[in-house]
Protein backbone atom coordinates (compact mmCIF):
# COMPACT_ATOMS: atom_id res chain seq x y z
CA UNK A 1 0.00 0.00 0.00
CA UNK A 2 1.17 3.08 -0.81
CA UNK A 3 1.16 5.80 2.22
CA UNK A 4 2.41 9.77 1.73
CA UNK A 5 3.27 11.53 4.70
CA UNK A 6 3.03 14.98 4.55
CA UNK A 7 4.70 17.66 6.67
CA UNK A 8 5.39 21.36 6.69
CA UNK A 9 9.04 21.26 6.76
CA UNK A 10 12.10 18.91 6.67
CA UNK A 11 12.08 15.74 8.79
CA UNK A 12 14.13 16.59 11.61
CA UNK A 13 13.60 13.88 14.36
CA UNK A 14 16.45 14.28 16.15
CA UNK A 15 15.45 18.27 16.72
CA UNK A 16 11.87 17.71 17.53
CA UNK A 17 9.07 14.95 18.71
CA UNK A 18 6.52 15.70 15.81
CA UNK A 19 8.91 14.83 13.25
CA UNK A 20 10.59 11.64 15.46
CA UNK A 21 6.56 10.43 15.47
CA UNK A 22 6.67 10.75 11.69
CA UNK A 23 9.79 8.87 10.69
CA UNK A 24 8.65 6.43 13.32
CA UNK A 25 5.12 6.02 11.62
CA UNK A 26 7.05 6.05 7.99
CA UNK A 27 9.57 3.43 9.32
CA UNK A 28 6.94 1.03 11.22
CA UNK A 29 4.79 1.52 7.88
CA UNK A 30 7.66 0.10 5.62
CA UNK A 31 8.31 -2.56 7.87
CA UNK A 32 4.69 -3.73 7.38
CA UNK A 33 5.57 -3.51 3.78
CA UNK A 34 4.03 -0.34 2.66
CA UNK A 35 5.47 1.77 0.41
CA UNK A 36 5.43 4.90 3.07
CA UNK A 37 7.28 7.87 1.67
CA UNK A 38 7.81 10.96 3.37
CA UNK A 39 6.22 14.74 1.59
CA UNK A 40 8.14 17.95 2.48
CA UNK A 41 5.48 21.19 1.98
CA UNK A 42 8.49 23.07 2.00
CA UNK A 43 10.18 21.88 -0.96
CA UNK A 44 7.26 23.05 -3.12
CA UNK A 45 4.70 21.44 -5.58
CA UNK A 46 3.33 19.49 -2.40
CA UNK A 47 -0.01 18.44 -4.21
CA UNK A 48 1.87 17.44 -7.57
CA UNK A 49 4.65 15.84 -6.21
CA UNK A 50 1.70 13.58 -4.23
CA UNK A 51 -0.57 13.09 -7.49
CA UNK A 52 2.92 11.32 -9.18
CA UNK A 53 2.33 9.09 -6.09
CA UNK A 54 -0.60 8.30 -6.30
CA UNK A 55 -1.09 7.30 -2.50
CA UNK A 56 -4.08 4.97 -1.24
CA UNK A 57 -3.79 6.75 1.94
CA UNK A 58 -2.47 10.45 2.92
CA UNK A 59 -1.42 11.06 6.85
CA UNK A 60 -0.84 14.68 7.65
CA UNK A 61 1.25 15.81 10.27
CA UNK A 62 0.39 19.32 11.91
CA UNK A 63 -3.23 21.56 12.24
CA UNK A 64 -1.42 24.66 10.14
CA UNK A 65 -0.65 22.13 6.87
CA UNK A 66 -3.59 19.96 7.20
CA UNK A 67 -5.65 23.22 6.92
CA UNK A 68 -3.72 24.43 3.81
CA UNK A 69 -3.66 20.96 2.22
CA UNK A 70 -6.66 19.21 2.72
CA UNK A 71 -9.30 20.95 0.78
CA UNK A 72 -7.00 20.02 -2.08
CA UNK A 73 -7.06 16.70 -1.52
CA UNK A 74 -10.10 15.85 -3.10
CA UNK A 75 -9.42 14.79 -6.31
CA UNK A 76 -7.60 12.02 -4.46
CA UNK A 77 -10.72 10.29 -3.65
CA UNK A 78 -8.26 8.41 -0.88
CA UNK A 79 -8.81 8.78 3.57
CA UNK A 80 -6.91 11.43 4.83
CA UNK A 81 -5.81 11.00 8.23
CA UNK A 82 -4.41 13.42 10.35
CA UNK A 83 -1.61 12.94 12.80
CA UNK A 84 -1.97 15.37 15.92
CA UNK A 85 0.96 15.28 17.94
CA UNK A 86 -0.62 17.09 20.93
CA UNK A 87 -3.93 19.45 21.72
CA UNK A 88 -2.22 23.01 20.21
CA UNK A 89 -4.87 24.84 21.52
CA UNK A 90 -4.57 23.45 25.08
CA UNK A 91 -0.96 24.19 24.99
CA UNK A 92 -1.72 27.32 23.68
CA UNK A 93 -3.59 28.11 26.54
CA UNK A 94 -1.44 26.73 29.24
CA UNK A 95 1.56 28.84 27.44
CA UNK A 96 -0.70 31.99 27.92
CA UNK A 97 -0.88 31.46 32.17
CA UNK A 98 3.31 32.03 32.05
CA UNK A 99 4.42 34.15 28.55
CA UNK A 100 2.19 36.98 28.25
CA UNK A 101 3.88 38.08 25.53
CA UNK A 102 1.62 34.91 23.43
CA UNK A 103 -1.26 37.12 21.99
CA UNK A 104 -4.75 36.45 24.23
CA UNK A 105 -6.57 34.80 21.35
CA UNK A 106 -3.70 32.41 19.88
CA UNK A 107 -5.67 29.56 21.96
CA UNK A 108 -8.71 30.07 20.17
CA UNK A 109 -7.50 30.80 17.26
CA UNK A 110 -5.70 26.96 17.18
CA UNK A 111 -9.10 25.48 18.60
CA UNK A 112 -10.55 26.76 15.34
CA UNK A 113 -8.03 24.88 13.31
CA UNK A 114 -7.81 22.05 14.95
CA UNK A 115 -11.65 21.84 15.19
CA UNK A 116 -11.31 21.93 10.81
CA UNK A 117 -8.96 19.00 11.08
CA UNK A 118 -10.68 17.20 13.74
CA UNK A 119 -14.27 17.25 11.85
CA UNK A 120 -12.38 17.13 8.51
CA UNK A 121 -9.74 14.30 8.79
CA UNK A 122 -11.41 10.69 7.88
CA UNK A 123 -9.54 9.71 11.19
CA UNK A 124 -7.71 11.86 13.57
CA UNK A 125 -4.83 9.97 15.56
CA UNK A 126 -3.82 11.06 19.11
CA UNK A 127 -0.57 10.12 20.89
CA UNK A 128 -3.12 9.33 23.87
CA UNK A 129 -6.12 7.87 24.94
CA UNK A 130 -6.82 11.13 27.21
CA UNK A 131 -6.54 13.50 24.44
CA UNK A 132 -8.46 11.36 22.07
CA UNK A 133 -11.32 11.64 25.00
CA UNK A 134 -11.02 15.24 25.23
CA UNK A 135 -11.56 15.55 21.08
CA UNK A 136 -14.38 13.14 21.50
CA UNK A 137 -16.08 15.63 23.54
CA UNK A 138 -14.81 18.92 22.54
CA UNK A 139 -15.39 17.93 18.63
CA UNK A 140 -18.73 15.54 19.00
CA UNK A 141 -18.81 13.07 16.01
CA UNK A 142 -15.15 13.20 14.87
CA UNK A 143 -13.29 10.02 14.36
CA UNK A 144 -10.64 9.76 16.50
CA UNK A 145 -8.51 7.24 17.99
CA UNK A 146 -4.68 6.83 19.99
CA UNK A 147 -2.04 5.45 18.96
CA UNK A 148 1.01 5.16 21.45
CA UNK A 149 4.33 6.26 19.53
CA UNK A 150 6.65 4.03 19.33
CA UNK A 151 10.09 5.85 20.34
CA UNK A 152 13.13 4.25 18.77
CA UNK A 153 16.43 3.56 19.95
CA UNK A 154 19.46 6.57 18.15
CA UNK A 155 21.49 4.22 16.26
Amino acid sequence: MRIAVCEAGPATPDRDAGARAVSDLIESARELGCDARFFDESAGQLVERLEAFSPRVVIISRPGLFARLHPRLGKFAVPVVFMAHDLHHVRLALQREYDARLHPQAASVMRLVEGYCFRNADLSIMPTSQEAATVRKEFPGSAVTWMPIRRRMAR
